[in-house]
């Protein structure tokens, strides 16, 4: 019988080896592929794939789980009546073929290096004939040859097994039937047991028998009932009864746990508590020279009022010379030589005037001495500023550029430029017409009292006030 199921890439597994004896027993969690596994007993002993079943699931779907890729292997092997090794084999094509099945024998026992290479890598099908050809016997086997080879009636004596000793081999097909029924005998209702039992014997049978397992075996069966009733009770409360399990698992843990658990939080507790203290020593001590620094800050703050206090009184002298600039600068921008001169020719006319009301005036000589005296020193006084201004930078400006032009380049630069003499001790202008055209240039980039040239943009009409100057 067989001695060794191999199967590789097949099902649920990449590889599995099953050794079977008098009796094997399969544990393992749902869905682990037992079944699945039994089931692969059709391969060998059920000659033709259209009688096999596979849990209700239906052929193409089967051959899909068991031959999923082109190197899907199942393998059985077989010690024969008379003592050989002989290993019946399948293998699929792959979707490429549509799940085609080939099934082949070979004298010898399985060897594991014929199917997998040294570097774990699964042989193609043409790669494993290659190697078994060489050294054994090898046949690719139809239905027939499998029928004929498992009950010792085959042609070819290398791949006769004789595992199925038939007294009769033409009622293989019956035991073909029972033996696919038993495999699944879990899954069978009352009637398909009935008819199994019905096929087996019905030889031995000579008159048709009903057989009413429910009448003849009511008691045990309804213990049986009982017992399954109570076994799905259990089976309800087996989630429940395991997850207890393991809290009360977690308990005992938890409970062995928590005296080092214990010791451990009282340990960092200690080290946070001294390390605590340690960093409050050094917030002391900072706190410390921080009250240093606050009472020297303090300090400078009040040395800085005092130095800006002065600075004030400074500035303040500064603001008073900005102002009498400003009214010097308006004096000097309403300034015209022209309307001077005039004013000097009619203080003339007016003392000529004068003069000639003397030599009619019938007042005394006194009076008409202290006119004459205080016209004199008016004109004096205009004729010297007439001059005095004649001599100024604005006054020589003011032929170049209007009193607008004026303001607005020398809010620019310096106003108080305008008051300077010209001349080798002063202002030397050298060239007026350079002079003018720099002048024009600098006029041609103010716009509605902002500067924007040479890179740079500023407001020219912000003028410094005493305002600016506290105290």
């Amino acid at each position: 019988g067989p001695k060794r199921i191999i199967l590789i890439r097949s099902g649920q597994y990449d590889y599995a080896e099953v050794l079977l004896g008098q009796s094997a027993h399969l544990v393992g969690r749902n869905n682990a592929g037992k079944t699945s596994l039994i089931s692969t007993l059709q391969f060998l002993y059920i000659a033709s794939f259209n009688e096999m079943r596979f849990s209700g699931h239906p052929w193409e779907e089967s051959l899909r789980y068991y031959f999923k890729e082109d190197t899907s292997y199942i393998i059985f092997e077989c010690v024969s009546a008379d003592g050989r090794f002989v290993t019946m084999g399948l293998r699929g094509g792959g979707q490429i073929s549509g799940y085609k099945v080939e099934r082949f024998a070979f004298s010898g026992p399985y060897q594991r290096d014929d199917f997998i290479s040294e570097d774990q890598r699964v042989r193609k099908f043409d790669e494993v004939k290659e190697r078994l050809v060489s050294t054994r016997f090898f046949k690719s086997m139809e239905p027939k040859d499998i029928r004929a080879a498992i009950v010792g009636d085959s042609d070819v004596p290398e791949v006769s097994l004789g595992i199925v000793p038939l007294k009769d081999t033409g009622r293989y097909d019956d035991f073909a039937y029972l033996f696919k029924n038993l495999l699944r005998l879990n899954n069978m209702g009352q009637n398909e047991i009935k008819e199994t039992l019905l096929t087996v014997y019905r030889r031995e049978l000579r008159h048709s028998i009903e057989v009413d397992l429910s009448r003849e075996y009511d008691d045990l069966v309804s213990g049986l009932a009982a017992e399954k009733e109570k076994l799905s009770g259990l089976r309800r409360i087996a989630p429940i009864a395991s997850k207890l399990k393991s809290e009360r698992i977690k308990r005992d843990r938890a409970k062995r746990d928590l005296p080092a658990l214990y010791l451990a939080v009282e340990t960092a507790k200690a080290t946070s508590a001294k390390d605590l203290a340690v960093k409050a020593m050094e917030f002391e001590d900072q706190l410390r020279k921080l009250s240093g620094l606050k009472v020297a800050a303090e300090e400078r703050q009040q040395a800085l009022i005092i130095e800006g206090q002065q600075n004030a009184s400074k500035h303040g002298v500064v603001g008073n010379w900005l102002i009498e600039l400003d009214a010097d600068e308006g004096k000097f921008l309403t300034y015209l030589p022209e309307l001077q001169d005039q004013a000097i020719a009619n203080m003339q006319i007016e003392a000529n005037a004068i003069a000639g009301r003397i030599h009619a005036s019938t007042s005394s000589p006194e009076v008409v001495e202290a006119e004459v005296d205080k016209i004199q020193k008016k004109l004096s006084l205009a004729t010297i500023q007439r001059d005095n201004y004649a001599l100024l930078v604005g006054t020589k400006l003011r032929k170049m550029m209007d009193a607008d032009g004026i303001a607005d380049v020398f809010h620019l630069l310096n106003p108080s430029i305008l008051r300077l003499a010209v001349g080798s001790d002063g202002v030397d202008i050298q060239d007026a017409k350079v002079l003018q055209r720099a002048l024009d240039d600098i006029r041609s980039h103010i716009h509605d009292g902002t500067f924007d040239g040479a890179g740079v943009s500023m407001r020219v009409k912000q003028r410094a006030k005493l305002s600016r100057f506290p105290g």
